[in-house]
């Protein structure tokens, strides 16, 4: 398994270290408290850890009892783990961290749950690896091609948003080697990949989360959910609420550009875009079938909704792209979400059906 990330930090490791040994392993913050010459040029290196500047996978290796991970999957606890990483098939790096299952929906219906990373502060020597204490890592719901194709089309997804407003989560793919201790588990290699900590979010944005229940859904930045309701209505969600906080974040950003809260949406598995085997619309919804579209945005003048049609239209080649040109999705991976992306721009190029769709069922 071969890792490329953080070049110039690799560059260093190799000369400072110049290890041959494949068996060996070093740990990261002991590397950096007791070698000073790499402890000198990791400081030296901003963005050495900033995981989300970059579109290369990643290989990683978790190693944990995973039986007990998901026997006890419903009790909110964490348990010991090993984080490792392999750097030119030779050097190993690892930390020790403690894992937990989570995501209310995905514990009832995976059989292999997504978990939360949690790299002790106190561990994390060096400070561009601190603001990664906890973070969330989302995997295979469940084993095969399927569900590994599901979950590479939500990491799209998200990158589908990131095209569209800077007020969204970034994220980084991996493919990930789990290891099971306890012997009764068969090692794992599938793809995942990692959702941006929302205090770095809100770092990045120069902002703070909101976290603030009951907030009415015109009581948000205007055009940023304006945007943010046609983009879910795009790709076919409903699993999302602004007043209930239902994967839905919101911040303050500190410009006086934004006086009111900006809602930002996460966790995109139950859309239409996807249309994973095990996503149902929510029953009070007039809709039967996820791949249904139903508009839950906020209600907005034609004017607004037609400039709104413009800017999607002047991002659709970027956001096709990334299906289309994608190396990890296979074919029909890729031709069904093109589709049902094209079916988005049909509807809103009708003036009949934007009436019908979204005129009709906007929320007041």
């Amino acid at each position: 398994m071969r890792i490329r990330f953080f070049p110039v930090a690799l560059f260093f490791l190799c000369i400072i270290i110049n290890i041959q040994a494949p068996a060996q392993v070093y740990d990261l913050d002991s590397l950096y408290k007791n070698s000073p010459s790499f402890k000198t040029n990791i400081d030296n290196i901003k963005d050495t850890f900033d995981l989300f500047n970059n579109d290369e996978i990643l290989n990683v290796r978790i190693i944990s009892d995973f039986r007990n991970l998901i026997k006890k999957k419903f009790q909110d606890e964490y348990q010991p783990a090993i984080f490792e990483t392999i750097l030119f098939d030779s050097i190993t790096v690892r930390r020790e961290l403690k894992i937990k299952a989570r995501g209310n929906y995905r514990k009832k219906t995976c059989s292999f749950p997504p978990i939360k990373l949690n790299f002790p502060k106190k561990q994390a020597i060096f400070t561009q690896i601190q603001e990664f204490d906890k973070i969330k890592l989302v995997g295979n719901c469940r084993s095969g091609e399927l569900y590994d194709q599901y979950l590479i089309q939500e990491y799209y997804v998200y990158k589908m948003y990131n095209i569209l407003s800077q007020f969204s989560y970034r994220v980084r793919l991996l493919r990930v080697e789990y290891i099971d201790t306890s012997g009764k588990k068969k090692p794992r290699d599938n793809f995942a990949f990692l959702i941006e900590p929302t205090d770095q979010m809100a770092q990045r944005l120069n902002s703070k989360e909101y976290d603030r229940k009951g907030i009415p859904n015109n009581d948000v930045d205007r055009a940023s959910s304006t945007i943010m309701g046609l983009f879910q209505l795009m790709i076919g969600n409903t699993d999302w609420s602004i007043p209930g906080l239902h994967n839905i974040k919101l911040i303050r950003v500190a410009d006086a550009n934004y006086p009111y809260p900006i809602a930002i949406p996460y966790d995109f598995d139950y859309s239409g875009i996807i249309d994973a085997q095990y996503a149902e619309p929510h029953e009070i919804l007039p809709i039967e079938n996820v791949t249904e579209r139903f508009y839950m945005g906020t209600c907005r003048e034609m004017d607004e909704y037609v400039e709104a049609f413009k800017f999607f239209h002047e991002k659709r080649s970027q956001i096709e792209a990334l299906f289309a040109d994608s190396p990890y999705l296979v074919k029909g991976g890729k031709n069904k979400p093109l589709n049902y992306i094209d079916g988005f721009y049909r509807l809103i190029d009708s003036k009949a059906s934007v009436n019908s769709f979204i005129i009709r069922n906007c929320k007041h």
